[in-house]
């Protein structure tokens, strides 16, 4: 899975790579792809294997970058045919740049998608990574083009991210690609927090705003407060219920009922 080249990039750091690419005419740091082959017909006598494509292992947003700034894509082809080699590869780039979460797992999901490891347990146990967060990594790379897009840059997508988006998505797929192409259109786009971006995209920004509260007074004393959420749930919290808890609950089921209730400022 990789990332579109597009101007959506352009910040922070990802900002400088570009710089930087631009300066040396190309990428210094190769980018790393796997040949993909058309196994179909590679059982009949006298066939093989026809290449049909390459896939990036690592590298994306080297790649990205380097499509804007208009360069030469610097770009190592490799067998990865063995789990020693992605374990080498991948503690290769770590240590010329530590990778990101979402970099991390586009590696993992490569992995299991090449079949170099059975599941999440064994790339688990060779990385010496604990099981959750080879999980988390993989929801992360294996996350739609156009939700990574709605990140200014994708490396801040984080494994805490995983979760709150993969629901999302599963819920309601395109409500969430709607939001993303309404991210981008903001102004504001390129200085959204990660974290509001992941709110915006599940939609807990908008339910939140839909939140109503009001307090409910006898004389001078709050009390209960009742609050519809976003989800359309009413909650009641009673406050100072006085001696006659049982009466106060009848007369606020009641006020309820039969009154308007206006919202609370603050």
């Amino acid at each position: 899975m990789g990332t579109s080249a597009d101007s959506t990039f352009l910040t922070s750091e990802f900002g400088r790579l570009v710089a930087s690419i631009t300066s040396h005419g190309g990428n210094v740091e190769p980018v790393v792809a796997r040949p993909l082959r058309d196994v179909g017909s590679s059982n009949l006598p006298g066939k093989v294997d026809r290449v049909v494509g390459y896939e990036i292992v690592t590298g994306h947003l080297r790649c990205a970058a380097s499509r804007i700034a208009s360069t030469p894509v610097l770009v190592t082809i490799t067998e990865i045919e063995h789990e020693a080699t992605f374990l080498q590869m991948l503690a290769a780039n770590q240590c010329r740049q530590p990778l990101s979460p979402y970099e991390v797992g586009v590696a993992y999901d490569t992995a299991l998608k090449t079949k170099l490891f059975p599941d999440q347990q064994s790339i688990a146990e060779a990385t010496h990574v604990d099981k959750s967060m080879i999980s988390e990594g993989v929801r992360l790379g294996r996350l739609p083009d156009f939700v990574v897009k709605a990140f200014a840059d994708p490396r801040s997508l984080q494994y805490a991210f995983a979760k709150p988006l993969g629901d999302a998505l599963r819920l309601d797929h395109g409500a969430v690609e709607r939001r993303a192409r309404e991210i981008r259109q903001r102004p504001d786009f390129e200085s959204l927090k990660p974290k509001a971006v992941v709110d915006l995209l599940t939609g807990t920004a908008a339910r939140a705003e839909q939140e109503c509260t009001v307090r409910i007074v006898v004389g001078s004393v709050t009390v209960a407060r009742a609050r519809l959420d976003g989800s359309g749930h009413f909650h009641i919290a009673y406050g100072q219920l006085g001696a006659d808890k049982k009466a106060t609950q009848e007369f606020v089921r009641r006020l309820l009922r039969s009154v308007e209730s206006q919202p609370l400022d603050g």
